[in-house]
């Protein structure tokens, strides 16, 4: 599939289909930031369990970690799948405003994944 988006979407509905419904009643020029976002929550809560061995699971999370700290970071893309999909949240983030009126500012850390669900009004 050569649309990022699209695959976004279509994991999200094989993997989680209620987060998928949430999306798809959500205005659609917010739709696309969302299936990033939780396609790569999905790819995340799924990582540790795609092996038996407790050592490659921590290094899956790692991967993570760094991909979307350097995302973050140096706007590297994150070289997986879904990673050009990512990219679209930063610009999402900052184009929806905050509670306060002010756009708000989406950083990736490695703390977290992002506080782009906030921005986009689902906190």
């Amino acid at each position: 599939m050569s649309d990022p988006v699209a695959l976004c979407a279509e994991r999200l509905a094989a993997g989680d289909p209620d987060r998928f419904a949430a999306v798809m009643a959500c205005p659609a020029p917010d739709r696309a930031a969302l299936f990033a976002l939780y396609a790569a929550n999905l790819a995340i809560a799924q990582a540790p369990w795609a092996s038996a061995e407790p050592l490659v699971a921590e290094m899956r999370l790692q991967w993570w970690i760094d991909a979307l700290g350097a995302l973050a970071d140096q706007g590297r893309p994150v070289p997986q799948e879904i990673g050009p999909a990512l990219e679209l949240l930063p610009a999402a983030a900052s184009a929806r405003p905050d509670r306060r009126g002010r756009g708000a500012s989406c950083r990736l850390s490695r703390r977290g994944l992002c506080r782009c669900g906030a921005a986009l009004g689902l906190s």
